[in-house]
């Protein structure tokens, strides 16, 4: 009788294995369709309405939620990240520019971007995991060289993320500050040091305006931080004027030219336009060849190259001797 039943239950096991791999199969490619699709965003109240179905949403490394937009595809990402509630919108003229050039664009909000949000100090300003997310993102969407922007604290953040940056091919930072942390003392962030060890490209932009209560200008913090960026390429650009971080940006259009221009120069361009003038030198080079070659096989067909040098010589001369035609001899 147990011996029945011991059968039975093995045979009830046997029958059931295919239904509980089933199951797992089910379950495990509804966890890769959920990772793989990106999360659908409600679009910001700012965001035009031709760039709507734009929005998108990517989590952080510690499950922060982010939002914001992507324009343009390809290869080649741009990081814009914003500082302040909204304001990722007003970048929405220097990535229209980056776009049309060529570059995908993701412009977002940073976490916690409400001014006076208690989690901004619980969270100790952690918005380099920010960038290094939108990053990652891009990577996700096809980018292989990225360019990491950002204004004031994020400007700072763009370059401590940036060692953790995979295929990070510059910076655009916009008023930088010097660093960002809580409270606490012990949780400032220096960008200064972070900053000398990297070997891409920065291209620093800042108000020429001192501040009005005499401390520190954002002039003054992009010259520090420019002295340290020592790689080839590296500029420093002071404007004119009083605004700062993004609406520097937006409000200058000369400024956005050299922005999109300093971004594709260093931009690592696809394998295709690298070797293009090379591929079409030699295209061009083996065309001739070959014109060549025709042609003097014609000549050769035609018998005018099997003509010798003294051949050739007795001709000439036989030519000038003949009288003219109707000439009396």
């Amino acid at each position: 009788m147990n011996g029945a039943r011991a059968g039975s239950g093995i045979g009830y096991e046997v029958r059931m294995f295919p239904r509980a791999v089933f199951r797992v199969a089910v379950v495990t490619a509804f966890l890769l369709v959920s990772t793989a699709v990106p999360i659908q965003a409600e679009p910001n109240e700012c965001v035009p309405g031709d760039l709507r179905d734009k929005s998108v949403s990517f989590r952080t490394e510690d499950d922060v939620q982010l939002s914001g937009l992507v324009l343009g595809s390809g290869p080649r990402g741009v990081i814009l990240a914003s500082y302040l509630k909204q304001s990722y919108c007003d970048w929405l003229p220097l990535a229209r520019s980056l776009a049309d050039s060529g570059n995908q664009v993701l412009l977002f909000d940073i976490r916690f971007f409400e001014l006076g949000d208690p989690r901004m100090l619980k969270d100790e300003y952690k918005y380099d995991l920010d960038l290094q997310a939108a990053a990652q993102e891009l990577t996700r969407r096809g980018a292989t060289s990225i360019v990491a922007g950002g204004e004031a604290r994020t400007a700072a953040a763009a370059v401590l993320a940036a060692p953790r940056i995979q295929g990070l091919a510059g910076l655009v930072l916009v008023s930088p500050v010097q660093g960002f942390g809580g409270v606490e003392r012990s949780t400032f962030r220096q960008v200064k040091p972070v900053l000398e060890s990297l070997t891409v490209p920065v291209f620093i932009a800042s108000s020429d305006a001192p501040m009005s209560n005499g401390d520190p200008s954002f002039a003054d913090s992009a010259r520090v931080l420019a002295d340290v960026s020592t790689a080839s390429g590296s500029r420093l650009d002071l404007v004119s004027g009083a605004s700062h971080g993004v609406e520097l940006v937006k409000t200058d259009a000369a400024l956005r030219d050299r922005v999109v221009a300093f971004v594709d120069e260093v931009q690592l361009k696809p394998w295709y336009e690298r070797f293009m003038w090379p591929m079409t030198g030699a295209v061009l080079v083996l065309g001739l060849l070959g014109a060549l070659f025709v042609f003097r096989r014609r000549l050769k067909d035609d018998g005018v190259g099997a003509v010798s040098g003294d051949e050739a010589g007795q001709a000439f001369a036989a030519g000038h001797n003949d009288p003219a035609p109707g000439s009396a001899r």
